[in-house]
């Protein structure tokens, strides 16, 4: 009697407010530590919004529903530690918590990339910090956690928000339920594009991306146009998309029909302030061009090549 007393005792911190019913019943045989065992399924008990803990012999079965994500993280931390003696886990089998709003974040700043939020397992949750342990000299930080509730095709989701630690200098990739927010600056004109890229356009599951993303910047900034006889071929940087956009439109209307564009320009910041003035005279002198450079380094511009006829000539002298 007096064991059942200490371990009703144990047991009613669990019961958090509630009626606690005992049904048990004096019996000799109980394992050694078999007291040390109930009360440490009695501390495990607060931590389910349902379920069951069960110990038959030295077996320790637990399942139900997690109370909440921490609660899941401690539960599994106890099992996973010492059992009482000569006491071993049989089954674990709680589920997590049915997270809402669903969250997940990658911050990277500096040398650091932090991972936060919820995954729905534990292998996706290894998987996404090996990703990010492999962008060079960033010491990756785990705050996830496990819980229910993802969105459609969340694990394709988080593999592509991942591999964009790589393409930030700093900033954040969160998802909110199918909502994606990009923000920050990209690290290289090359990354800048392939976080629009991945980001821009359809992704899983229906989820929308808002991409507040600032280009890398550049030095020197330059920009070049080959012109040959039917073809002109466009390298270096541009201040953004609508940028890139009128210089396209602007040569069309300089250069004789039938001359095709073709664009290998990158978006990157770093344009000082007379760039955009030069870009406009490398435009307008194009379609004098049989063949040739034209070429832009900060706000200075570089022509050589053919004139396309006499007054082409007479224009560049």
């Amino acid at each position: 009697a007096a064991v059942r007393t200490d371990l009703a005792a144990a047991l009613a911190p669990a019961a958090g407010g509630r009626s606690l019913k005992d049904e048990t019943r004096i019996a000799d045989g109980a394992p050694p530590a078999f007291a040390e065992a109930v009360r440490f399924a009695a501390e495990l008990a607060p931590r389910l919004a349902r379920g069951r803990i069960t110990l038959s012999e030295r077996n320790l079965t637990i399942d139900g529903q997690s109370l909440d994500p921490d609660a899941f993280e401690a539960l599994r931390a106890a099992v996973n530690g010492p059992l009482p003696a000569d006491f071993r886990l049989l089954r674990f089998s709680v589920n997590a918590p049915v997270v809402s709003p669903y969250t997940w974040q990658m911050t990277r700043s500096g040398g650091e990339i932090r991972l936060t939020g919820y995954v729905p397992t534990d292998t996706l949750r290894r998987d996404l910090l090996a990703a990010a342990g492999q962008v060079a000299g960033a010491r990756v930080v785990d705050d996830l956690q496990v819980g229910d509730g993802a969105p459609d095709r969340f694990t394709e989701l988080a593999r592509t928000m991942t591999a964009q630690a790589a393409r930030l200098e700093a900033g954040t990739v969160a998802l909110r339920d199918s909502a994606i927010t990009v923000d920050g600056t990209a690290a290289t004109p090359e990354g800048y594009a392939a976080v629009l890229q991945d980001l821009g356009g359809w992704l899983p599951g229906g989820a929308k991306a808002k991409l507040d993303l600032k280009p890398a910047r550049v030095a020197p900034y330059v920009w070049n146009a080959k012109v040959e006889r039917w073809v002109v071929r466009l390298t270096g940087f541009v201040p953004s998309d609508e940028e890139r956009k009128r210089v396209i439109e602007g040569l069309k209307a300089s250069l004789p029909r039938g001359i095709e564009i073709r664009d290998d320009t990158r978006i990157a910041a770093g344009a000082g302030p007379d760039f955009e003035a030069a870009l406009r005279f490398a435009i307008r002198r194009a379609g004098e061009l049989a063949d040739g450079t034209l070429s832009i380094s900060d706000a200075s511009v570089k022509v050589a090549g053919t004139a396309r006829n006499a007054d082409s000539f007479r224009a560049y002298n």
